[in-house]
C-alpha cells in the first residue's frame, strides 16, 4: 500500500468528511459497510482527482477499486506516472 496516498485519503475522510478514525482502518470496507455513502464517495473521487491527478474511469468504479483506503490507494498509485517522469 502506498502510505502517503493512504495517509492523505485518511486525512481527507477525517478532516473534510468528519469520519471517526476509531471506526475504520485502511482495510475496512467503507462503501459496502455503509460508512461511505454515495455523496461522500463523490467527494472522495473529486478529491483524488484534484490531489493526485487520477480520475476513476466509470468502468473502474467498483468495490474492488474504492471500497477501502488500501484498495483505492493501490488504484491511485497504479494510475500515477512513475517518479521522475
Amino acid at each position: 500500500m502506498n502510505g502517503s496516498v493512504a495517509d492523505t485519503l485518511i486525512a481527507f475522510l477525517n478532516d473534510e468528511l468528519g469520519f471517526d478514525p476509531e471506526r475504520y482502518t485502511a482495510t475496512t470496507p467503507l462503501f459496502s459497510s455503509g460508512l461511505l455513502d454515495s455523496f461522500a464517495l463523490v467527494a472522495l473521487l473529486a478529491f483524488a482527482e484534484e490531489r493526485f491527478g487520477v480520475a476513476v474511469a466509470p468502468e473502474d468504479l467498483s468495490q474492488e477499486t474504492v471500497d477501502s483506503i488500501e484498495a483505492f490507494s493501490r488504484y491511485i498509485a497504479s494510475r500515477q506516472p512513475p517518479a521522475g517522469t
